[in-house]
């Protein structure tokens, strides 16, 4: 059930709509979760991808360089200072874990507010035993061997998402030095409203991921 309303819901509305939803009752083909940790796509998976009408979307920014770097990244994305954009945040407090839902709450026409649930289907941690902060269930295993460092989550639509698909987040700590924030995200509409809005979905898409990017740099810059 798709949740619309007029004005920002309570926290209590939030959290009841929330406990509706069902663990794990994903909106997108099985076949398709967790392809995320298949990045960068090969050119076959993207052709597959657009030939059952996903929509890929993308943005990398550089953070900085060094651990120092690495950590306050890692720390702002557990934060979820990339969803903070004013039309859409999600609740700070959420824990960065493996089947966590959360909502993220979009705000359109001023007045008009969506809350859309996901699901975080895997999270990536090459640093949470150093630090001793691993969510539950994080992993260690990517293939990083250019990598000094990587923290990255996925997350998946779920039923009374207006679209189906996958996103992921990540901090990569490159062997050059470099920090780097990327978002990656494939989508297609769930529902008809999306789909005839659908250009201007895609628009939003775009906007998100080049305001999360600016986020990012300026949370791991305050910091």
């Amino acid at each position: 059930m798709i949740s619309f309303s007029w004005g920002l819901p309570s926290s209590k509305k939030q959290a009841d709509y929330l406990n509706r939803t069902r663990q794990g009752e994903f909106n997108l083909d099985e076949n398709y979760v967790g392809s995320t940790l298949r990045e960068p796509f090969s050119e076959n998976f993207q052709k597959d991808l657009e030939k059952d009408g996903f929509f890929i979307n993308n943005a990398r920014i550089k953070l900085g360089t060094g651990e120092a770097m690495f950590l306050r990244a890692r720390k702002s994305l557990i934060s979820w200072s990339q969803f903070q954009l004013g039309w859409t945040s999600v609740d700070a407090n959420t824990p960065v874990e493996i089947k966590q839902r959360f909502l993220v709450r979009v705000n359109e026409m001023i007045v008009a507010w969506l809350l859309q649930p996901l699901e975080i289907k895997y999270v990536l941690d090459t640093h949470c035993t150093k630090m001793q902060t691993c969510p539950p269930n994080a992993s260690s295993s990517i293939n990083s061997e250019k990598l000094k460092g990587v923290f990255a989550f996925g997350s998946v639509t779920l039923k009374g998402h207006l679209l189906s698909g996958e996103d992921m987040f990540s901090i990569k700590w490159e062997e050059d030095d470099s920090v780097w924030y990327e978002t990656l995200s494939f989508s297609k509409p769930a529902t008809f409203l999306s789909l005839a809005t659908y250009p201007y979905v895609q628009w939003k898409q775009k906007l998100f991921a080049k305001q999360s990017s600016v986020a990012l740099l300026k949370a791991v810059s305050d910091s």
